[in-house]
């Protein structure tokens, strides 16, 4: 942004040319060593203080533990839309599963049980539910479908 306004007021002008001796300056007085020395007492400094009461502080923190005073408040963000997303997942995968033992349930049902007269109304109540089942199914496949999932 700088070198678009410098270089319509002096067409020669570039701009890291004329900032390079600046930067080196400040990287240098950054990382000299008098800098680095500095920074490295702080550190210390602050690790000591750290040293000192740190056993103070993890004492305190254990027999809060031990006494059963520790509580933790977990706030979980951006997760409703997964569980959201897991629960429509499982209600699929239950239907499904409901479904398919629906249809394996009445294929046993019509060759095992044949109760006297039965067959002029079981027949037509077993297709009848089948085609509720093959319906339900369809039904769950096109939601799949539809959702991209």
């Amino acid at each position: 942004m700088s070198e678009g306004p410098g270089a319509s007021l002096d067409p020669d002008f570039r701009l890291f040319e004329f900032a390079a001796p600046y930067l080196q300056k400040f990287w240098l007085e950054r990382h000299s060593p008098e800098a680095l020395a500095k920074r490295l007492v702080q550190s210390v400094l602050e690790a000591a203080e750290l040293g000192v009461g740190l056993p103070q502080r993890t004492a305190r923190l254990l027999s809060q533990l031990e006494r059963g005073d520790l509580a933790f408040d977990v706030r979980h963000e951006g997760l409703s839309e997964f569980t959201h997303l897991l629960q429509r997942m499982v209600n699929r995968l239950a239907l499904t599963m409901l479904l398919s033992a629906l249809i394996v349930a009445l294929g046993l049902l019509m060759i095992v049980y044949h109760p006297p007269g039965w067959e002029r109304v079981g027949g037509w109540l077993f297709g009848l539910a089948f085609l509720i089942a093959l319906g339900f199914s369809a039904w769950l496949m096109w939601k799949i479908w539809r959702s991209g999932q």
